[in-house]
């Protein structure tokens, strides 16, 4: 069977959605799911309610990682080049830092640098609100354990395809990501939720 048929057929009958479509005829950013406010790698306060209309990219790091993160972040760098341009203009990619207590916005921004990140469409961002990070993490079921021997933070490798209203449409969990079907599923999404 055909892998794009699959995921158009995931689309339209998943019930992995966390979230609600908003009411049709509706674009309001009040009925948008995801109103956390974090901090972006500039220092910025940016909501996730900014980017209502948009489909996007989520995962979760953090820049004292020496396991997944880097690797899943180099992955994204890839994933980000595979996209065409004009759909760059209406796709975003967000990295949420899972250790709010080190990851100020230089050192996030340090961090995505080393990748060579494309920042035009791209925020790193962390928070200094837990309530606001354990929210997000709650509700997108991404698990955080802290060793307190080591202060290594083990957490789920996830990243989250959220579609223009907000619906989570697809997760991929896994240490590898496969770049190319990712690509194509943002694509796929970009244009069946126009």
């Amino acid at each position: 069977m055909n892998p794009g048929f699959v995921f158009v057929l995931f689309l339209l009958f998943s019930s992995h959605s966390a979230t609600a479509a908003s009411p049709s005829g509706t674009d309001s950013t009040s009925s948008y799911p995801w109103q956390h406010r974090l901090i972006n790698h500039e220092g910025q306060s940016f909501s996730l309610a900014d980017y209502n209309g948009r489909t996007v990219l989520y995962s979760f790091f953090y820049t004292g990682c020496s396991s997944i993160c880097p690797t899943q972040t180099y992955e994204l760098t890839r994933v980000q080049q595979l996209l065409p341009d004009a759909l760059k203009l209406s796709v975003q990619f967000v990295s949420v830092s899972v250790d709010p207590t080190t990851d100020f916005p230089e050192t996030i921004k340090a961090y995505a640098q080393r990748f060579g990140i494309d920042f035009t469409n791209w925020q790193f961002s962390t928070t200094r609100d837990e309530h606001t990070l354990r929210d997000l993490l709650g509700k997108m079921r991404v698990q955080v354990v802290e060793a307190p021997e080591s202060g290594e933070i083990d957490h789920s490798p996830t990243l989250f395809l959220v579609d223009r209203s907000g619906r989570i449409i697809q997760r991929y969990l896994s240490t590898r990501i496969d770049t190319q079907r990712i690509a194509q599923d943002i694509a796929a999404a970009d244009r069946i939720f126009r």
